[in-house]
């Protein structure tokens, strides 16, 4: 029996020696180092902070965003009007969806066309009426020419406006007709009410936009207006 048991021990222990073969190194051979990422970041970080390079980043990115708020990229391009002209538009929504209660029924329907200017034309439950006493002012802040028509406009019409500006710096018009300034940032507004030149005014007249394109050279704008 033992000479059977070292039989099969020698046999093993062959099998052993024959799969342990060394067969030499067949590339390069690299150490596994794994570095944990936020140091690899945070080391990457002092050594900008060392060299300054974090500074001067941290400067360029304050100045991107301080010339993006002073002005703005300009999303339309709209020339300048030459005369005056004017043209209504329709406000009414159509809706895209069902409007549902949350439980499965149907408050307003699909294709549903509401005016916000036409209560007859509002869902039940929603009849009043919606007027906006505001003058929305659309101009080119970089043309000077515009700049005086605007500041004539205000001076003549007494009327409250609301000015948006499809180009130039947003804080400098503010500092000289002392209020606040909007700027067209998507374009949709000028879509929303076809807008091909500026400046233009847009008010509410009855149950539509009244869309007015100005002409800047003119002086008296209280006489151009009265040709709406």
């Amino acid at each position: 029996m033992n000479r059977y048991f070292l039989s099969l021990l020698l046999t093993f222990g062959c099998v052993s020696f024959s799969l342990a073969k060394d067969f030499g190194i067949v590339a390069p051979i690299f150490p596994i180092v794994e570095q944990d990422f936020l140091l690899t970041i945070q080391a990457r970080l002092q050594d900008m902070q060392a060299s300054g390079e974090l500074d001067k980043k941290k400067a360029q990115m304050q100045e991107t965003v301080k010339n993006q708020v002073l002005r703005p990229t300009a999303k339309v391009h709209l020339s300048t009007s030459s005369n005056m002209s004017s043209y209504l538009v329709d406000p009414s929504l159509t809706l895209g969806v069902d409007i549902t209660d949350g439980k499965g029924g149907i408050i307003y329907p699909k294709g549903t066309v509401v005016n916000p200017f036409d209560s007859d034309t509002f869902p039940e439950g929603m009849a009043y009426q919606v007027a906006y006493s505001k003058t929305l002012v659309f101009l080119d802040a970089d043309d000077d020419a515009q700049v005086a028509w605007l500041l004539r406009y205000q001076a003549q019409s007494k009327e409250k406006t609301k000015v948006i500006i499809t180009n130039g710096e947003p804080v400098r018009l503010e500092e000289k007709i002392h209020q606040r300034v909007y700027f067209e940032q998507t374009g949709d507004l000028v879509s929303k009410f076809h807008l091909k030149h500026v400046p233009s005014t847009v008010k509410q007249e009855g149950k539509h936009w009244r869309v007015t394109q100005h002409d800047p050279s003119a002086i008296n704008t209280q006489k151009e207006n009265r040709h709406d």
